[in-house]
């Protein structure tokens, strides 16, 4: 009598984590990333989903709401050749799951270093007089440059603006 009610205890302790794998709940603004067997299987949107245990893989869980990067100054040159330093802050947005998760290994590293060279090209193209009066069409350039060159990371920029500028060095010609 005692070995049948050890018997379906165990079998009631299994089937119920069995269950309980078989189900994921993902969080609303969140994605999940399935592969089956080591390949990209599907992804899973926020709610209840079910999913094959031993055989299924969450690989990644990517948030969907907005984040935010400060980067600290960086040196850059104006159109005038006047020596500028400059820090900026982009709100961002994953909007495309699968690209952000296998097109490059480090993403937001990617993207670090993508805004950094895009923000130097930026202040490049403006003289210095543009970046101390026209802010707003400065920041404007940027969200559009970093948008333009951040899609194929599945990553949309929300906003960027233009920290303190200050002058290092003016060409005085």
């Amino acid at each position: 009598m005692r070995l049948d009610l050890l018997i379906i205890i165990v079998f009631l302790v299994l089937f119920t984590s069995l269950f309980f794998s078989v189900i994921k709940t993902v969080p609303g603004k969140m994605e999940y990333i399935v592969e089956r067997l080591g390949r990209y299987h599907r992804t899973l949107y926020s709610g209840n989903n079910l999913i094959l245990p031993f055989i299924d893989r969450i690989v990644k869980k990517v948030r969907k709401n907005e984040m935010v990067l400060d980067f600290p100054p960086h040196f850059a040159v104006t159109k005038d050749k006047a020596e500028v330093k400059a820090g900026f802050v982009i709100y961002f947005q994953v909007i495309d799951s699968l690209k952000y998760v296998y097109i490059v290994e480090n993403p937001i590293q990617t993207l670090e270093d993508l805004c950094i060279v895009m923000f130097k090209d930026v202040i490049s193209k403006k003289k210095l007089q543009e970046l101390e009066v026209s802010r707003d069409i400065v920041n404007e350039g940027l969200r559009n440059e970093f948008n333009e060159k951040a899609d194929f990371l599945g990553i949309k920029i929300n906003k960027a603006e233009l920290k303190k500028v200050v002058v290092i060095y003016e060409n005085i010609t």
